[in-house]
């Protein structure tokens, strides 16, 4: 957890500029830069679910009952917490398409993705 709050620390779109500039310019590039700035808040908010269910009185029911820890993680513990984890990604989809994607692809162009260019305006 203390690598994610390293990089919680940070910006998300500087780190984000800052990963591009060393990457290069593309969308494959901006997308990778973003996975690897954001994955830390998924990983902060599935920690935080995880220890939350772990309290709760069906999972104790689970432990009493005998069932192993790994099927106790895989029919209780994940269908819980991946579809807040779903919600939280499709909502972050279009914040990445107008926030991020459109500003940072729009500075990494090449300019020979100008559609004026070779044009002849005479």
């Amino acid at each position: 957890m203390r690598l994610c709050d390293g990089i919680m620390a940070f910006p998300s779109l500087i780190l984000v500029l800052g990963l591009v500039g060393i990457l290069g310019p593309g969308l494959s590039q901006v997308v990778f830069a973003l996975i690897l700035v954001q994955w830390a808040y998924y990983a902060r908010m599935f920690r935080g679910m995880v220890l939350s269910l772990k309290e709760q009185n069906f999972i104790a029911a689970a432990k009493v009952s005998g069932s192993s820890q790994w099927k106790i993680i895989r029919k209780h513990i994940i269908p819980n917490v991946l579809p807040p984890l779903a919600v939280m990604g499709t909502l972050e989809m279009g914040w990445y398409h107008h926030g991020y994607i459109s500003n940072v692809f729009s500075w990494t162009r090449s300019p020979a993705s100008d559609t004026r260019v070779g044009r002849n305006d005479s």
